[in-house]
């Protein structure tokens, strides 16, 4: 997603016809046409909301030019600035999952197949809207400014959290037929009645409708199938469910991005925590939201800052040692991860003071180390992502047919994976067939073994990671779907966002 005015979130999508072909912005010469099959780069849109409150909104392309409609109906791709010819309302089908464009000036739809567009029809044509971002997010409620979450012993999501803090809060949405369901940690799927179900029907899936006011930019409601509205409004829980036959503010949410978060567990086999205050020791065994922390990515820097349950950053004090103290804007809360070139996955964390964390004997981390050691080497666990969905610059990571068990990487739609933590910072990775994911002798990358095969994790940038398999070498994409571990470096085709 993009961000909007204020830092609000504007949605990118892409916009299927009633022949499942995608709107498509070519390259070359600003054109327009609904021909691709498959949603990848130039079928993604950004919805620009506009000033005020009026509903109208703006197509942006991949190329940052403006969708138009001239008065003959004509439908451009060039227009450089948000003009009067480039405004359109959406209407929503009243009986499916379809937007329809409504040219502002003109009073007309926009409409057509292939090449054949325009914007001259008094009758809607609707459009089905797939998101074009990665389907894993932290959905909040606009009226309680809490984050949803599963509640597992009674089978519900409640809107109670301020922070979204643990698996619990991972949702991953499932499009099919333009509609999403959402599924959670544990592999069920919420249905209209707020209930949690294992298995998808008409029930569980629901349409999108945008709320582009200026009040609450980038925020979106949810319609059931017996055309009622997901509200977070159910008392002290805020369960979701379907309650309302009109959209207010309890029924309003918006989607951010999940950010990782981890555990990390220090030369001594235990677990670093701020569970004693602002000094952060790896002194526990077990995890609680103390030992969870959030890795955020500074791209500018090529470093990360680590986040607390306390919304704290971690900071290298004067003396070295590392303390829950910090905020974003300090340059002390920047480390650099390390990873150790070898089979042991474990990671060394280099703080702003150009020195290495290291755990003393009593647990306390401080950055006093020049030339690391053992002792200065971190696992690193992931564990908001149970349920995996990866995804590379050509698509989506999924089986090449039903009855395949070759995996690629440049799928329109994906296939969801369970991840495993094995031992210290290695996974295995399931597959919907109930098989582990395997490198061949020439490392292809199949979902045929029956026992769990490990892999490694190396975290580079925000939201994306490289994966070792056991030959040493990295899982590589490749634009034609080859998903192998074949690569000896880490680059952009061995990075792979989750």
């Amino acid at each position: 997603m993009a961000q909007g005015k204020g830092g609000f979130t504007q949605w990118q999508l892409g916009f299927m016809n009633s022949d499942k072909k995608f709107l498509t912005a070519e390259t070359f010469g600003y054109q327009i046409n609904a021909s691709a099959t498959s949603l990848r780069k130039k079928q993604v849109w950004t919805l620009v909301y506009g000033e005020g409150s009026d509903g109208v909104v703006y197509l942006k392309s991949h190329i940052g030019r403006y969708v138009a409609a001239d008065k003959c109906g004509a439908i451009r791709g060039d227009a450089e600035e948000m003009e009067e010819e480039a405004k359109f309302h959406i209407e929503y089908d009243a009986n499916g999952p379809g937007w329809a464009l409504k040219s502002v000036k003109y009073n007309d739809y926009f409409v057509g197949t292939g090449d054949a567009l325009n914007c001259k029809s008094k009758t809607p044509e609707y459009w089905m809207p797939k998101l074009a971002v990665h389907p894993q997010i932290n959905l909040r409620n606009v009226n309680r400014k809490r984050y949803a979450h599963l509640v597992q012993n009674v089978g519900e999501i409640h809107c109670t959290k301020v922070t979204p803090w643990g698996d619990d809060t991972l949702v991953t949405l499932e499009f099919k037929d333009g509609k999403y369901a959402l599924r959670v940690a544990d592999d069920r799927y919420l249905d209209c009645s707020g209930k949690l179900v294992d298995k998808l029907d008409d029930k569980v899936f629901f349409t999108m409708e945008l709320n582009p006011s200026a009040q609450v930019y980038g925020s979106f409601a949810l319609k059931d199938v017996n055309g009622t509205y997901l509200s977070g409004a159910s008392g002290s829980t805020g369960t979701l469910s379907g309650k309302a036959k009109t959209i207010g503010k309890d029924e309003l949410f918006t989607i951010e991005k999940s950010r990782p978060q981890i555990t990390l567990i220090a030369h001594n086999g235990r677990r670093a925590s701020v569970k004693q205050g602002i000094d952060i020791s790896a002194n526990q065994d077990d995890i609680s939201e103390k030992e969870i922390f959030q890795l955020e990515y500074v791209k500018t820097e090529k470093k990360w800052r680590v986040r607390t349950c306390d919304d704290k950053f971690w900071i290298v004090s004067e003396g070295g040692g590392v303390q829950a103290a910090g905020s974003s804007e300090s340059p002390e809360t920047l480390f650099e991860f390390v990873w150790n070139n070898d089979s042991s996955s474990t990671v060394g964390l280099k703080g702003s003071n150009g020195k290495f964390v290291t755990a003393k004997m009593t647990g306390h981390l401080t950055a006093n180390v020049t030339d690391p050691t053992e002792k200065e080497r971190f696992v690193v666990v992931l564990l908001n992502r149970p349920i995996l969905v990866l995804k590379s610059e050509f698509g989506f990571v999924g089986f090449k047919s039903s009855d395949s068990d070759k995996i690629e990487c440049n799928r329109g739609d994906f296939d969801v994976f369970h991840l495993e933590h094995v031992e210290g910072g290695k996974y295995a990775i399931r597959a919907s067939n109930g098989k582990y994911l395997a490198a061949s002798d020439d490392g292809a990358i199949l979902a045929n073994s029956p026992t769990a095969v490990p892999f490694s994790l190396e975290f580079h940038e925000q939201a994306r990671f490289a994966i070792k398999a056991g030959n040493e070498k990295y899982i590589k994409g490749e634009q034609n779907g080859l998903f192998s571990a074949c690569a000896d470096k880490v680059d952009k085709s061995t990075l792979w966002e989750y």
